[in-house]
């Protein structure tokens, strides 16, 4: 990713606050996977968005149901969790992959990909990022230090295009004007 590409955040929590103030008005329909982690619905409902749960099991998000959502109205962003999904620890295989991002294409929705696990993988090689597949700028890419070295440092990234990153960094600054320089400088020396 270029700089014109990434925002620096406090974490992929922030990342999510920034992404429901940055594209989401009320009344507008977000897909979530269900179960999820709760904190990442609160950013959504903060800005009066419709919930609309995208059911999840162990093989990941069910994508026969996520395309009668995006068929039967109009959705502002679905928002995934492809590896060691909270709580399910679902991890979504390479195709599952590539037919969300053709639904995506296809209904002309974007698409948050939290990945703030995804470096937790030991045991085998993860998929490749939704992002890493994307070849219609649909994904924005959220990451984080904070689940896979360092809990208690606050520091994670989105990576969106241009047009995208412009309008998260204005929430960004709307919110706390930068990212703690100190924590930033840590984890460059790490």
């Amino acid at each position: 990713a270029s700089p014109e590409e990434i925002t620096i955040t406090n974490g992929c929590q922030q990342s999510l606050d920034l992404l429901a103030k940055a594209f989401v008005s009320p009344g507008q329909a977000v897909v979530v996977e269900n179960p999820v982690y709760p904190g990442a619905l609160l950013p959504f409902r903060q800005a009066g968005a419709r919930i609309l749960a995208l059911p999840t099991g162990a093989d990941g998000p069910d994508l026969a149901a996520l395309e009668t959502i995006l068929g039967g109205q109009r959705v502002r962003l679905i928002l995934v969790t492809p590896n060691y999904q909270n709580p399910t620890g679902a991890t979504m295989t390479t195709e599952a992959r590539q037919q969300l991002l053709r639904l995506a294409q296809r209904f002309q929705t974007p698409v948050a990909e939290n990945d703030s696990y995804g470096w937790l993988g030991f045991a085998a090689k993860t998929p490749p990022a939704l992002k890493a597949l994307d070849r219609h700028s649909a994904v924005i890419y959220l990451g984080s230090f904070s689940k896979a070295g360092f809990p208690g440092l606050r520091l994670g990234w989105c990576v969106a295009p241009p047009e995208a990153t412009a309008r998260l960094r204005r929430a960004k600054q709307a919110t706390d004007l930068h990212t703690d320089q100190f924590v930033q400088a840590v984890m460059v020396e790490f």
